[in-house]
């Protein structure tokens, strides 16, 4: 017996944006009635923004790929930059929220994917498909330094701590063999509820 749940991850208070579909399924073998796992969820709770799990130390011109498109100089800079897509920003009261996109010359404009420049004070957005822009499957945040407001790629480590990982998993994934393990992952909170539920039933059994 399989059941399916539909889940946003911001539910539950994970801080990333993105949403799935669970199946949780019960062998019809294991008891003289077999019922449906019910998943109880708590309360709804507010995620913790981007900026929160952000480390301060990547902050460094040295890790920027470009000024900010506010910078009085960034016609200098050898890129452009275009508006968010709609698609882009949801009306979700907690969401990710691109506020641009950032292009190299010869990036093809056309395909947001990989470009965007995202408020940290919205959520983690979901990889994206693969792609040749600035940001592959990832994104860029600003930040600013002696006055300069700058741009860079978000780090394998910051999007690992979105995820609500504990410390020592998130230093494996954040690992370039291990990162990609993060396209499709379950945050925290939503893994634990239904991981809960599973043990409950099978306790009962």
């Amino acid at each position: 017996m399989v059941s399916t749940t539909p889940v946003y991850f911001l539910d539950l208070g994970d801080s990333v944006a993105d949403h799935s579909t669970m199946f949780v399924g019960v062998h019809k073998g294991c008891a003289e009635v077999t019922k449906p796992v019910n998943i109880a969820f708590p309360p709804l709770t507010a995620p913790r923004p981007m900026a929160s799990f952000l480390y301060p130390p990547f902050n460094k011109r040295t890790h920027a790929v470009s000024l900010s498109r506010h910078h009085m100089d960034f016609g200098n800079s050898g890129c452009t930059a275009s508006g968010a897509t709609v698609s882009a920003t949801p009306t979700n009261l907690h969401r990710a929220k691109r506020i641009y996109q950032l292009h190299r010359h010869g990036d093809n404009t056309d395909i947001s994917a990989g470009a965007g420049i995202y408020d940290v004070d919205g959520l983690c957005p979901p990889f994206c498909a693969p792609n040749s822009n600035l940001f592959a499957s990832t994104f860029g945040v600003e930040f600013t330094e002696d006055s300069h407001a700058l741009v860079r790629p978000i780090s394998p480590y910051e999007i690992s701590r979105c995820f609500g990982l504990h410390d020592d998993l998130i230093y494996v994934v954040a690992h370039p063999a291990n990162f990609l393990l993060l396209d499709g992952g379950i945050p925290v909170r939503i893994s634990t509820t239904f991981l809960d539920a599973i043990m409950n039933r099978l306790d009962s059994i």
